[in-house]
């Protein structure tokens, strides 16, 4: 049986050591490459599961919407829908907000990897770090990075 206690959890901030535009996609964005740099001012990410279904996200921060279109809520409700463990459960997540948000960097993203890593625990570890970095994938570009314990990557 997984544990019913709350997990806390800290969500890094990142600065991009370099950046580089690359070739223009298909689709109209370009590739990038840059050196990613975990730094000392964390989000702190409280999950809980709970024994009824649904997501409830708190957050004492204004500027933080408190539904679905958080990344966070995002990365919640991928985990769940992916894991057969989660069934019949549901998630309180609190957010604590040091990071400022939109000022590039990575509060949203580091949350939302954060989640990622923390539902896993809790629920003993269903999915490999890769499975992991494939959901962040899903959320958006700097998500993974989150995922993994690395405190500085290249990405491309």
């Amino acid at each position: 049986m997984f544990s019913t206690e709350p997990l806390k959890l800290p969500a890094p901030a990142k600065v991009n050591l370099t950046l580089h535009v690359l070739d223009k996609r298909a689709d109209g964005y370009h590739e990038l490459e840059t050196w990613m740099q975990k730094i000392s001012l964390f989000d702190w990410v409280t999950l809980q599961i709970l024994d009824e279904p649904g997501i409830h996200l708190s957050s004492a921060s204004e500027e933080v919407p408190l539904d679905e279109t958080n990344l966070v809520w995002s990365a919640a409700k991928l985990f769940f829908n992916n894991c057969d463990k989660t069934m019949n459960y549901g998630l309180s997540i609190e957010l604590e907000k040091n990071i400022p948000v939109a000022a590039g960097l990575g509060g949203g993203s580091s949350d939302a990897g954060t989640v990622l890593k923390g539902l896993n625990i809790l629920f003993e570890k269903p999915f490999s770090e890769k499975q992991l970095l494939e959901m962040g994938l899903e959320l958006g570009a700097d998500v993974p990075f989150f995922v993994t314990n690395y405190d500085a990557v290249l990405a491309k």
